[in-house]
Protein backbone atom coordinates (compact mmCIF):
# COMPACT_ATOMS: atom_id res chain seq x y z
CA UNK A 1 0.00 0.00 0.00
CA UNK A 2 1.42 3.37 -0.74
CA UNK A 3 -0.05 7.10 -0.74
CA UNK A 4 -1.40 8.42 -4.14
CA UNK A 5 0.69 11.18 -5.39
CA UNK A 6 1.93 13.92 -5.09
CA UNK A 7 4.35 12.16 -2.23
CA UNK A 8 7.85 12.11 -1.08
CA UNK A 9 9.72 8.33 -0.50
CA UNK A 10 12.19 7.99 2.12
CA UNK A 11 15.45 5.99 0.21
CA UNK A 12 17.38 4.57 3.02
CA UNK A 13 20.58 2.55 3.27
CA UNK A 14 18.70 -0.92 3.86
CA UNK A 15 16.67 -2.85 1.72
CA UNK A 16 14.98 -4.67 4.40
CA UNK A 17 13.34 -3.43 7.71
CA UNK A 18 15.20 -3.99 10.80
CA UNK A 19 12.24 -5.67 11.62
CA UNK A 20 9.37 -7.40 9.22
CA UNK A 21 7.04 -7.37 11.73
CA UNK A 22 7.07 -3.74 12.92
CA UNK A 23 7.37 -2.98 9.55
CA UNK A 24 4.51 -4.89 8.41
CA UNK A 25 2.46 -3.42 11.49
CA UNK A 26 2.94 -0.09 10.63
CA UNK A 27 6.67 1.23 10.06
CA UNK A 28 6.39 1.15 6.08
CA UNK A 29 4.97 5.14 7.09
CA UNK A 30 8.11 5.56 8.46
CA UNK A 31 9.28 5.77 4.08
CA UNK A 32 6.89 8.17 3.27
CA UNK A 33 6.14 12.25 3.81
CA UNK A 34 3.19 13.84 2.15
CA UNK A 35 4.41 16.31 0.05
CA UNK A 36 2.45 19.89 0.20
CA UNK A 37 -0.80 19.66 -1.77
CA UNK A 38 -0.86 22.62 -4.02
CA UNK A 39 3.31 21.91 -4.62
CA UNK A 40 2.61 20.54 -8.49
CA UNK A 41 0.76 23.95 -9.35
CA UNK A 42 3.27 26.12 -8.85
CA UNK A 43 6.55 26.27 -11.30
CA UNK A 44 8.98 24.01 -11.26
CA UNK A 45 12.05 26.14 -9.38
CA UNK A 46 9.44 26.70 -6.66
CA UNK A 47 8.69 23.21 -6.23
CA UNK A 48 12.22 22.34 -5.51
CA UNK A 49 12.43 24.90 -3.52
CA UNK A 50 9.85 23.63 -1.27
CA UNK A 51 10.67 20.13 -1.63
CA UNK A 52 14.47 20.96 -1.01
CA UNK A 53 13.38 23.02 2.25
CA UNK A 54 11.02 19.99 3.05
CA UNK A 55 13.57 17.04 2.66
CA UNK A 56 16.20 19.25 4.64
CA UNK A 57 14.30 19.40 7.42
CA UNK A 58 13.14 16.16 7.50
CA UNK A 59 16.57 14.39 7.10
CA UNK A 60 17.72 17.38 10.08
CA UNK A 61 14.41 16.12 12.71
CA UNK A 62 15.32 12.62 11.67
CA UNK A 63 18.97 12.82 12.45
CA UNK A 64 19.57 11.41 8.88
CA UNK A 65 17.96 7.75 10.17
CA UNK A 66 15.05 6.47 8.95
CA UNK A 67 13.50 4.24 11.81
CA UNK A 68 13.65 0.52 10.79
CA UNK A 69 15.12 1.21 7.51
CA UNK A 70 18.90 2.60 8.57
CA UNK A 71 20.24 5.90 7.13
CA UNK A 72 18.07 8.45 5.02
CA UNK A 73 20.31 8.08 1.43
CA UNK A 74 18.09 10.37 -0.23
CA UNK A 75 14.57 11.46 -1.38
CA UNK A 76 12.29 10.66 -4.07
CA UNK A 77 9.22 13.41 -4.76
CA UNK A 78 6.59 11.36 -6.86
CA UNK A 79 4.47 13.92 -8.80
CA UNK A 80 2.31 11.75 -10.75
CA UNK A 81 2.21 7.89 -11.51
CA UNK A 82 4.85 8.36 -14.39
CA UNK A 83 7.09 11.62 -13.27
CA UNK A 84 9.56 11.57 -10.48
CA UNK A 85 12.50 13.34 -8.94
CA UNK A 86 15.06 12.15 -6.90
CA UNK A 87 16.59 14.56 -4.15
CA UNK A 88 20.08 14.66 -1.96
CA UNK A 89 19.56 14.26 1.47
CA UNK A 90 20.22 17.95 1.39
CA UNK A 91 17.34 18.79 -1.01
CA UNK A 92 19.65 19.02 -4.49
CA UNK A 93 18.19 17.41 -7.74
CA UNK A 94 19.51 14.65 -8.12
CA UNK A 95 17.79 13.74 -11.50
CA UNK A 96 14.60 13.28 -13.35
CA UNK A 97 12.86 10.47 -13.79
CA UNK A 98 10.00 8.44 -14.71
CA UNK A 99 7.37 6.34 -13.10
CA UNK A 100 8.14 5.10 -9.48
CA UNK A 101 6.99 2.13 -7.26
CA UNK A 102 8.37 1.48 -4.00
CA UNK A 103 10.41 -1.69 -3.85
CA UNK A 104 8.63 -3.47 -1.21
CA UNK A 105 5.20 -4.60 -0.40
CA UNK A 106 4.32 -5.71 3.09
CA UNK A 107 1.47 -8.41 4.48
CA UNK A 108 1.15 -10.29 7.74
CA UNK A 109 -0.31 -13.66 8.49
CA UNK A 110 -1.41 -15.02 12.02
CA UNK A 111 -3.10 -18.17 12.78
CA UNK A 112 -3.46 -18.41 9.11
CA UNK A 113 -5.69 -15.42 9.16
CA UNK A 114 -3.80 -12.73 6.81
CA UNK A 115 -3.69 -8.86 8.01
CA UNK A 116 -3.56 -5.82 5.80
CA UNK A 117 -1.21 -3.22 6.83
CA UNK A 118 -2.40 0.14 6.90
CA UNK A 119 -0.65 3.76 7.59
CA UNK A 120 -1.63 7.08 7.01
CA UNK A 121 0.80 9.47 6.09
CA UNK A 122 1.47 12.73 7.75
CA UNK A 123 3.48 15.41 7.93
Amino acid sequence: MRPKPPYIYVETSLTRPTSITCAAWGGVKFKFIDAPPDVTALPEAEQIAALAALVLQHCIDMGGECPLFGFITGYRFVMSESVSIRLATDGTVVEHCGAFQPPFSVSLEIGGKAFKPSFTVSR
